[in-house]
């Protein structure tokens, strides 16, 4: 390919690569692959959050004293079962599922969240919690913490 060819060639790849960016931009995300927003901060989290999450009351017929937020808990008791994200998705839905009071989706969530515990006893509670998300990075403190269930998992035999 002779050399100005390929200069044209390039240029008019370059321009249409930034034409097809901004152009996109206005899509409801911002984003289109292989296209991305050229503004650095696309999606910025909400100042205060509300988030569902386990507190550990009784582990191996143990009362904890206090009670352990799972996030405290995951590397000692639960690490080996399933990795966090899928943990913290099904612990959302139960809560949502809760909060909505559908009973049937209630037993389903729950048996699927309880198949990845561990095999002891455990008894824990489902709370709302609300955060200030910079706070929380920051410190790890809730604003409000509001129990909506209480569970004992069932025993399993390995």
């Amino acid at each position: 390919m002779p050399y100005n060819v390929l200069k044209i060639f390039l240029v008019s790849v370059i321009v249409l690569y930034f034409y097809a960016a901004f152009h996109y931009n206005d899509t409801p995300t911002g984003e289109l692959y292989p296209f991305f927003s050229w503004f650095v901060f696309t999606i910025v989290p909400s100042e205060f959050e509300t988030e569902y999450t386990i507190r550990i009351l009784e582990y191996d017929d143990k009362q904890m004293h206090p009670p352990v937020f799972f996030k405290d808990a995951y590397e000692e008791y639960f690490k080996k079962y399933l990795g966090i994200p899928r943990y913290n998705y099904m612990i959302q839905t139960l809560g949502e599922s809760i909060e909505a009071g559908l009973a049937a989706e209630i037993q389903q969530r729950r048996e699927a969240l309880e198949n990845f515990f561990p095999p002891q006893h455990v008894v824990y509670e489902i709370v709302e919690v609300k955060f200030n998300t910079f706070k929380y990075w920051e410190s790890g403190e809730f604003i409000e913490v509001e129990s909506i269930a209480v569970f004992t998992s069932q025993n399993k035999t390995l």
